[in-house]
């Protein structure tokens, strides 16, 4: 009884992110004819192989916002991944929408966001706040750009918070659940925990970040502090 009841919430939550006026339907689509030469001494030869995502992978969209007075909104965004040259999922996950999907709240607190996001050292998606950096460190290496991009994709099960800019100064935190599935007892799932803050002033941009991958194989991922710029 409470799956059905909570089920029939998503949906009814769903339908007023449908019905928004504000809809953006957007995407990218990013392929390229690639000539590679094997000079090898006798089986010399010239490739040409169509790639899909050389510089950024493409991708297609459904985003909306409704505004429903008093400062406050509700908004969505749908994100899928796909290879260009062969039309199948661009990202190892096996979802319709492999790249994002949120339903978020807007107000004088902030924004809470709920579903697949990217986390916040993605570089992509909507929550990240990976903007380049000037200083990043591992407990797993020596801050080499290896380690420190590594578990920082996206997540699935997921819950997010964004401040109000304070002066320029914004909080972000972000939890998962389960950055997979979350079906098992709390203490067998995989779990997400970030925490970060950016200060943009004009074209100036600074962020500290703090994350946390826990997984059942191995149960204390390093973690990894950051400074970027």
């Amino acid at each position: 009884m409470k799956k059905t009841l909570i089920a029939a919430a998503v949906m009814a939550a769903s339908g007023v992110a449908f019905a928004a006026s504000n809809i953006t339907l957007y995407g990218d689509v990013d392929t390229s004819a690639v000539l590679t030469h094997d000079g090898g001494a006798s089986d010399s030869k010239n490739v040409i192989d169509m790639q899909p995502g050389f510089l950024n992978g493409s991708r297609w969209g459904i985003k909306g916002v409704e505004e429903l007075g008093n400062g406050y909104a509700v908004g969505f965004i749908l994100e899928n991944g796909f290879n260009s040259d062969d039309g199948t999922n661009g990202q190892k996950y096996s979802g319709g929408f492999s790249r994002e999907t949120k339903l978020y709240i807007n107000g004088g607190f902030g924004q809470i966001g709920f579903g697949r996001l990217g986390s916040l050292a993605n570089g992509a998606q909507s929550n990240s706040i990976l903007s380049g950096w000037a200083l990043g460190t591992s407990y797993q290496t020596q801050g080499t750009l290896t380690s420190f991009m590594k578990n920082n994709g996206r997540v699935s099960n997921a819950i997010a918070y964004v401040s109000p800019s304070f002066a320029g100064l914004t909080v972000h935190a972000m939890y998962s659940n389960g950055t997979g599935t979350d079906t098992k007892k709390w203490a067998q799932n995989d779990h997400y925990y970030g925490l970060g803050l950016a200060y943009q002033l004009a074209n100036y941009r600074n962020t500290l970040f703090l994350k946390l991958l826990i997984t059942r194989a191995v149960r204390k991922k390093p973690l990894t502090t950051s400074i970027l710029v």
